[in-house]
């Protein structure tokens, strides 16, 4: 009877050795995982401060804000339709046209404390020549 009384604590201490490592392997693999985690959200950090640092103009062309751009050409389409070809100033790529596409402008009038802003649809733009086109029609004030 002895032996099996010897031998059951045997089995229970074994469980309980099994059970402890599994507890500190588990505790370690937390560590581990957490450490990792944070090592991935340093880089994402990182990542993320160099690309607010970048240019607001992205490899396809695309922009946020205001871009500068210069009139490179102008065309008389009819009496009162003038189209103005632009090209951006920083010589960087603009995006392809999509039909119904706008932009908005912002010029300084003189006389004008504040920017004036108005947006016109684009009327052609093309990609490999890094030019858009505006029509703008010339409508006279209001009497």
């Amino acid at each position: 009877m002895e032996i099996f009384y010897v031998a059951g604590l045997t089995l229970i201490g074994v469980v309980l050795l099994e059970a402890a490592f599994g507890v500190f392997v588990s505790i370690r693999q937390a560590i581990a995982r957490a450490s990792f985690l944070k090592h991935k959200a340093e880089q994402l950090k990182v990542s993320v401060n160099k690309k607010s640092v970048a240019s607001s103009v992205d490899h396809s062309g695309r922009w946020k804000g205001f871009r500068r751009f210069t009139v490179i050409n102008k065309q008389m389409e009819a009496e009162d339709i003038c189209s103005f070809y632009l090209s951006p100033v920083d010589g960087r790529q603009v995006c392809s046209f999509e039909p119904g596409q706008h932009i908005g402008f912002r010029f300084t009038v003189p006389g004008e404390s504040k920017p004036t802003i108005r947006t016109y649809s684009l009327s052609a733009g093309v990609a490999n020549d890094n030019v858009y086109r505006v029509s703008i029609k010339k409508v006279p004030a209001p009497p």
